[in-house]
């Protein structure tokens, strides 16, 4: 018996001798290789995240493809329109998150909250239509609703909310 347990023991050490350094390279090896196939996965998704953002920023800044994109989400020129007079009177228009200094443009740096309310509360059946456009057309992937409620004064604000109820 006991020269089986040796005999087995010898035929470890001999497996040990010619495959431990295979065995050690797998069992440190193989979970640093894949931490490092995952972070370069994060990071080719980011890159093509900001490579995407990049792209809609520029197309939004193209007129013919702004109005490409505002025709496909509603042939309203009225309606179109408003959306763009929210996102001026708001001050987002202007808003550009790819420069260095975004708050050095003046005109952003007023606010025409009645306006916009007026505006929101007789384009009401609108709103998800005006919010598509706003966000996809006239602004830098802004969310109207946010910016709503971040912009409006709390009186125009809650005028707002009386009448359009999707806020």
């Amino acid at each position: 018996m006991r020269e089986k347990k040796q005999d087995r023991f010898q035929i470890f050490l001999d497996f040990m001798k010619k495959n431990g350094l295979v065995i050690l390279a797998i069992i440190f090896i193989v979970p640093i290789l894949y931490r490092w196939y995952i972070q370069q996965q994060a990071k080719n998704q980011e890159s093509e995240e900001d490579f995407n953002a990049v792209t809609t920023q520029i197309q939004q800044k193209n007129p013919t493809a702004q109005l490409k994109t505002a025709n496909d989400i509603t042939p309203s020129k009225q309606v179109q329109s408003a959306a763009n007079e929210i996102a001026h009177n708001l001050g987002t228009k202007y808003y550009d998150s790819t420069s260095f200094f975004p708050w050095l443009n003046p005109k952003s740096w007023t606010e025409n909250d009645k306006k916009v309310a007026e505006i929101l509360v007789s384009y009401r059946l609108n709103f998800h239509s005006i919010e598509l456009l706003y966000y996809y057309c006239f602004t830098a992937n802004r969310n109207l609703k946010n910016d709503i409620y971040q912009y409006l004064d709390s009186d125009n604000l809650e005028y707002v909310k009386k009448w359009v109820k999707e806020i």
